[in-house]
């Protein structure tokens, strides 16, 4: 049975108070960022902006949790919120990267509802395990943090292929490509972790005068993709019942 379309002006006040609220947190911390001031204050108000992501779903109308969608992204809020705390406030990042994986899987049901989770994190050890073989002939240093993070990185690449494949295909329900976007922002925020956290895997040396430009604009650069990539999703948990 073909799921009914979610009325947005059910939710227009709403999302209009949502959005501004985390455009304020937005432009807050990365004023903090780019002056590099107050920066347990910054980690605090992203950590905000996180949750509120996950707590605003609970503002939304019961009868529409009869959509899949909104209960899987309020399922992907929840476990985002937990990972951004193991990331942002401790040193064991291992578990909050698995939590990324598993969200990675629930993504996957976002974009590809015709395929098996199973399929789909077989085919990132598929890519994983050569990755692996060949890390063996480097002279990069590597832990389990290290290879969490390829994997989930391999699990992300997997589903940015399919978004740009949605992107493409003028069948594609327009609030699809619009999760895909926040997808592809993902993404590029996970490009500017890699660059902000590669010395620590390879030695890159900083006597080159544009590898510190480099690495601090990677640390703003990661929270500028990273919010509103998770506002985009929230929103098309919410209005998205869409096949």
């Amino acid at each position: 049975m073909q799921a009914k379309n979610v009325n947005i002006k059910n939710y227009s006040n709403k999302l209009i108070v949502f959005i501004l609220i985390e455009s304020c947190l937005y432009c807050y911390f990365l004023y903090l960022d780019f002056y590099q001031i107050a920066p347990i204050t910054s980690s605090y108000v992203k950590f905000l902006s996180i949750f509120l992501c996950a707590f605003f779903l609970f503002f939304i109308n019961e009868s529409s949790s009869r959509f899949p969608y909104l209960r899987l992204t309020k399922i992907t809020l929840i476990l985002t919120f937990f990972a951004d705390i193991f990331l942002l406030f401790t040193d064991y990042y291992t578990p909050g990267i698995w939590l990324f994986i598993i969200i990675q899987g629930c993504y996957r049901i976002r974009l590809r509802s015709d395929q098996m989770l199973k399929q789909y994190y077989r085919a990132a050890i598929y890519y994983f395990l050569p990755c692996l073989f060949l890390l063996l002939f480097t002279n990069i240093s590597f832990n389990l943090s290290f290879l969490s993070a390829l994997f989930y990185f391999i699990c992300l690449l997997l589903n940015v292929f399919t978004c740009l494949k949605l992107l493409r295909n003028s069948q594609t329900h327009i609030l699809k490509k619009t999760f895909c976007i926040g997808v592809i922002f993902l993404f590029f925020c996970d490009i500017q972790v890699g660059i902000s956290n590669i010395s620590s895997y390879i030695n890159i040396g900083l006597n080159n005068a544009f590898l510190p430009f480099l690495l601090n604009f990677a640390s703003i650069g990661m929270w500028f993709f990273y919010l509103p990539s998770q506002i985009i999703i929230t929103v098309c948990g919410i209005l998205a019942p869409y096949k």
